[in-house]
């Protein structure tokens, strides 16, 4: 309609424009490293005309044509190459357009689509990147016909290589029972509870109970991303639960997944997983080892995924499953779950950790004793890292540390021991023996602190007073002031900035020396 409008001189009000341009900017965030695109909810193929022979599920012939016309140069990187659509619609001025704009990566690697519902989490815009997206939206929309039950579920790229899929669509009315198999929560990425799916179809178009989703929480910086969402699907089973999803991203590292249920019941749960019908998971004896796909060997990059139950017990199996990239076609693909049946609340953990092609690395995951809450242990590359999982407001103890915060993530070096990174997430304080490696005046959203060579960088929205120790470092970057200092193995800043007495404390601690 635009380049047909544009074609015959008629002009839009600009609104248009900028809507337009949001839905070529969500295609472009949601498209994977590989350059598909995730098909949540129905997609039957249905096109106005065929102008190309891509994939049915590969889109970027819309960011193609779009790069011409609105000379956006991120569109231009996503895309790649000038499509054969884009010179059917434009001519060969729209290809000249095309071949002069500079391509670019867009300006941000993690996006938040808050009305939709859609949470993209990368770190970079290379073919071998790391990518999630995971849905917490309304159901769909008027009688939501073409939605499926796929509340907190989640799409996963290891290191380019698409791992975990939505099965698609298949069919409308074609088989009834196959219709509601593809739209149903066991054909998703997401936690089961006895079963049954989040939101019941009734019919080929039509629901006869919809789960209402909520996002709790999104923060997206430079060295992590995080998400938590629920859902009241499972508020209707005779024993009521709700299901609680959140998900920390340790960009280039792995994925952390918390998966906690509020209810007096007892329910079989299932964590499941659908591979892409590529993908050949197989499923290690020890619980703590989890499905590790592989394809029988380490050429391709994979992802190994740890799950954990509170308390203990949940075993892995392998079933079959489906999946359809095209309407009227489905492929048959593996499906891992993670199962456990237990009365009252649950707590899961589940690590999804990718991994380079070539490498034969495994990491080591272990549950750790705690007071207060979980602990876990990762050891990987020359590394040793601590996880706490708490509820924010007590003090949980594991391994020589104590925080408050609700997600505390260390790393260590193997060799001294030493802490050289943190993550902190909802709270105040955390320490070490009697080292103290951070303390706000309030309660914090975040703080990041890294030691890189003899700098340390702090980034937190602590605003006013807070400590933190130096990890070694002779320089602080803090939230982008730059600031030298001596000597001093914890530092204090107030609003931000250093502490006033601190000069003078270096200088009598340079006196004694």
């Amino acid at each position: 309609l635009y380049i047909l409008a544009r074609a015959n001189g008629r002009n839009f009000e600009p609104p248009f424009e900028e809507r337009l341009t949001a839905l070529l900017d969500h295609l472009m965030y949601i498209t994977r490293p590989d350059g598909t695109t995730p098909f949540f909810g129905d997609d039957d193929g249905g096109r106005l005309v065929m102008l190309g022979e891509s994939a049915p599920n590969d889109f970027r012939a819309a960011l193609s044509t779009g790069a011409a016309l609105f000379a956006r140069a991120d569109y231009k990187y996503v895309a790649g190459e000038a499509a054969e659509e884009t010179v059917w619609l434009l001519g060969t001025e729209g290809l000249g357009d095309f071949d002069r704009l500079a391509a670019s990566p867009p300006e941000e690697g993690s996006r938040a689509f808050f009305d939709g519902g859609y949470y993209v989490m990368r770190d970079g815009w290379t073919q071998g990147g790391n990518y999630l997206l995971i849905d917490c939206g309304p159901h769909g929309t008027l009688n939501c016909g073409h939605a499926h039950a796929d509340a907190l579920s989640l799409e996963v790229a290891a290191r380019g290589r698409t791992v975990l899929v939505d099965p698609g669509t298949y069919t409308y009315t074609g088989s009834s029972v196959l219709r509601d198999a593809f739209r149903s929560s066991r054909a998703h990425n997401t936690l089961t509870i006895d079963d049954e799916s989040s939101s019941v179809p009734g019919g080929p178009f039509g629901w006869r109970h919809v789960a209402e989703a909520s996002m709790r929480a999104w923060t997206s910086r430079e060295r992590f991303d995080y998400f938590e969402g629920s859902h009241d699907g499972y508020a209707r089973l005779a024993e009521p639960a709700i299901h609680e999803r959140s998900i920390l991203f340790l960009k280039d590292d792995y994925w952390i997944m918390r998966d906690r249920v509020a209810t007096e019941g007892a329910h079989q749960y299932e964590l499941r997983f659908q591979f892409a019908a590529s993908a050949d998971p197989s499923v290690a004896e020890a619980a703590t080892a989890g499905p590790v796909l592989s394809d029988g060997e380490t050429k391709s990059p994979r992802l190994e995924l740890f799950a954990f139950a509170a308390g203990g017990g949940g075993e892995w199996r392998k079933e079959e499953g489906s999946v359809s990239i095209c309407y009227g076609e489905r492929k048959v693909a593996p499906v891992c779950v993670f199962s456990k049946k237990a009365e009252g609340a649950q707590d899961f953990v589940t690590f999804l950790v990718p991994i380079e092609a070539g490498d034969g690395d495994i990491a080591r995951i272990r549950e750790l004793e705690a007071e207060g809450g979980r602990a876990f242990e990762v050891t990987r590359g020359g590394a040793r890292d601590l996880l706490l999982l708490g509820d924010g407001r007590r003090t949980i103890r594991a391994a020589g540390v104590a925080s408050d915060f609700a997600w505390a993530w260390l790393r260590f070096e193997l060799d001294s021991g030493h802490a050289r990174e943190m993550v902190l997430l909802d709270g105040e304080r955390i320490e070490t023996g009697a080292e103290e490696l951070f303390k706000a005046a309030r309660r914090t959203t975040f703080a990041v602190v890294r030691r890189v060579g003899d700098e340390l960088s702090v980034e937190t929205d602590a605003g006013i007073d807070f400590t933190v120790a130096s990890l070694g470092a002779g320089s602080a970057v803090v939230n982008g002031q730059a600031t030298a200092f001596s000597i001093e193995s914890v530092l204090r800043f107030m609003g931000g900035r250093p502490d006033a007495g601190l000069a003078a404390r270096q200088a009598a601690a340079e006196t004694l020396r």
